[in-house]
């Protein structure tokens, strides 16, 4: 762990835990750093102030239950009973897997997820599971291998975790101050998905990347725009928190 001097710049090679006060960041990528911007911005983004409520956020969405899906059913169907009996087995997984991290025993949700990443029987299966090694490794604080294995999925927008996926590989890079990595990856994703709670939560995020970047306007923009997606909302509360 690398303690933050107050005010310099600095290269640093990844990955990097810097900590200041009760800031902690992590360091992603090879870069120049200047550490008093990135331990100011953390305050109120990443696992900081507000982010940590996003970050609760976040994990219940990822503890979901899963549900049962037509395409499931249908290629079950279509392949005969061995097929059936995969697909029971999936959702045996995604289930307990719901369930531990719901309990935070990160630790063994990772132990069953590397065991059903060898016996995947399709490619989709294997990176719904490996973003469900990034969402351990995230609630587990260990964001470096968070990052790695969200870096190796290539999620399907159709699939039913797409969304949460998306946040949390923000997350991730917002708790990393890769800010402009953040946001390549969330305005995409608000324009095909204007609506809704992870809408909102992307807007959020925005905000957090906007603030990091110097962008204020900007920033106030994606919080003005959160909350107009749904004023009732929980999200809608903490982003009000943040125009005031």
């Amino acid at each position: 762990m690398t303690p933050c001097p107050p005010t310099q710049a600095f290269a640093f090679p990844s990955p990097a835990l810097l900590s200041r006060d009760k800031s902690r960041i992590t360091i992603l990528k090879d870069g120049t750093y200047d550490v008093a911007l990135l331990a100011k911005a953390s305050e109120k983004s990443g696992a900081g102030g507000i982010g940590a409520n996003i970050s609760q956020k976040l994990q219940s969405l990822t503890n979901e239950k899963p549900k049962s899906t037509t395409v499931g059913g249908v290629r079950a169907a279509e392949q005969g009973q061995q097929s059936v009996t995969w697909a029971e087995e999936s959702d045996e997984v995604r289930s307990e897997v719901a369930s531990l991290l719901s309990q935070k025993k990160y630790q063994d949700a990772l132990k069953t997820l590397n065991s059903a990443i060898k016996d995947a029987s399709t490619p989709a299966d294997e990176e719904e599971f490996t973003y469900l090694m990034g969402a351990a490794y995230f609630g587990a604080g260990q964001t470096v291998k968070a990052y790695r294995a969200l870096e190796k999925v290539s999620a399907d927008p159709g699939s039913q975790w797409y969304a949460s996926y998306v946040l949390l590989k923000a997350q991730v890079l917002v708790d990393s101050a890769d800010y402009a990595g953040a946001l390549a990856i969330l305005q995409p994703f608000i324009s095909a998905n204007p609506t809704g709670e992870h809408a909102q939560i992307a807007y959020l995020l925005s905000s957090y990347c906007q603030r990091g970047l110097g962008n204020t306007a900007d920033a106030r923009a994606s919080l003005d725009a959160g909350y107009q997606v749904d004023p009732s909302s929980d999200t809608a509360k903490l982003i009000d928190q943040q125009r005031k």
